[in-house]
């Protein structure tokens, strides 16, 4: 942004709060709401009073909330599978790795599941999650254990799947965004 009389620009943050269940049969109208802050810390008086599963990237600042000594419910954290396969996807692009492809082809399934279940109402999404994604999600993890134990943390791939492990796999739950 902007740093008026500094003649230079500095750092900030646009929040958008989003919340949208029509593809999903719900009844609430949608919303956004915006707010600027000039650090990712303001996520936690941002969400004062608020619980529940928040879908965020990998940012630190979100792992504050989900803290049991934070005032009101700690969040369970929802981590955007789109940042995941981003990851594989920019190791697959560069380098056209067979183990980047596989972990795409992990993703894809839980995708298809997801489409599958569009329009349905969120008790039949859950049960279908439980019953069909959480078990792809829990392959996902073992394949990523398994390729980080084979590759070099060096390696552009293992860079990713390192991040991945570190940054999102501790807090998954099991359906992609």
């Amino acid at each position: 942004m902007l740093d008026p009389g500094r003649g230079e620009t500095k750092t900030g943050y646009l929040w958008a709060l989003a919340h949208d269940q029509r593809g999903w049969s719900g009844s609430d109208p949608p919303g956004v709401v915006y707010f600027y802050a000039p650090s990712r810390e303001h996520a936690e008086a941002l969400l004062k009073g608020f619980a529940g599963t928040l879908q965020v990237d990998g940012c630190s600042a979100y792992k504050r909330l989900t803290k049991p000594d934070r005032e009101g419910e700690p969040f369970r954290l929802a981590f955007y599978w789109p940042r995941v396969r981003r990851k594989l996807r920019e190791v697959f692009d560069h380098d056209k790795s067979e183990i980047a492809a596989e972990g795409l082809a992990l993703i894809a399934q839980l995708y298809r599941i997801e489409a599958e279940s569009r329009g349905r109402s969120a008790e039949e999404r859950l049960a279908q999650r439980q019953a069909l994604s959480a078990p792809l999600v829990a392959d996902f993890g073992r394949w990523l254990t398994h390729q980080q134990a084979r590759l070099s943390a060096k390696s552009r791939l293992g860079e990713k799947l390192a991040y991945i492990a570190r940054e999102l796999a501790p807090n998954w739950i099991g359906h992609p965004a």
